[in-house]
């Protein structure tokens, strides 16, 4: 075969081979799978996906929470009281593919599912608590004690859509715990409780991690 043959030919390969890989996808907003679930995410800099508050329940404080936002740019945001070592403002910085693994994690959980019901109780003696029905129970539950710390989720999606449901738009689900990690010792029988309660973790590594500045 000719030299001219031969480059021609490996030309043709290439440009075939350029032809089938796919396109990236658009920045301005994630789609992805958990499972069969399917569900986006904003990527805009100023939407707020992702929200994690701790509340201490023996501390009286006038705000003892502290408050972690998660920006659709990655950008991470955390608001300490007052009187903790960290106060005020604190940010720091998640890759595109750690925010994806964060917001796959809460849908993991099945927070969208949770009913607080189910967890939560103000019965402040620590009785057996009902669980609920359907195909996202958790069981029978403990229900928490007066100074039990109290942890809020909060996440935001463009679209979401669990298998045999029709997709949803501009869901926002806001999920409160008490103890969560008191119930994750007690009821490790419970995967949708010991997801959650993993969940959480990656929340307190980001808010005790070094990587965190104070805004200017």
């Amino acid at each position: 075969m000719s030299y001219q043959s031969w480059k021609a030919l490996s030309c043709l390969a290439l440009g075939a081979l350029v032809a089938v890989l796919p396109m990236a996808a658009p920045a301005q907003n994630q789609d992805l799978t958990q499972g069969q679930t399917q569900f986006s995410y904003s990527r805009d800099a100023t939407a707020v996906v992702v929200q994690y508050l701790r509340t201490p329940g023996e501390l009286e404080a006038e705000d003892p929470t502290t408050r972690l936002s998660v920006f659709g740019d990655g950008r991470v945001l955390v608001d300490f009281p007052a009187f903790s070592v960290r106060s005020g403002l604190h940010q720091t910085r998640l890759s595109e593919d750690e925010l994806d693994s964060l917001v796959r994690d809460l849908v993991a959980a099945r927070v969208m599912e949770f009913d607080p019901a189910t967890l939560d109780s103000a019965n402040p003696q620590a009785s057996p608590a009902s669980g609920s029905s359907g195909p996202f129970a958790l069981g029978p539950m403990r229900t928490h004690t007066a100074d039990a710390d109290r942890v809020e989720f909060v996440i935001r999606l463009e679209t979401y859509a669990p298998p045999g449901s029709p997709t949803a738009e501009d869901v926002e689900k806001r999920l409160v715990v008490h103890d969560l990690q008191g119930l994750r010792r007690q009821h490790p029988d419970i995967p949708a409780v010991t997801r959650l309660a993993v969940v959480e973790r990656r929340f307190i590594a980001l808010i005790e991690g070094d990587s965190l500045e104070p805004q200017p």
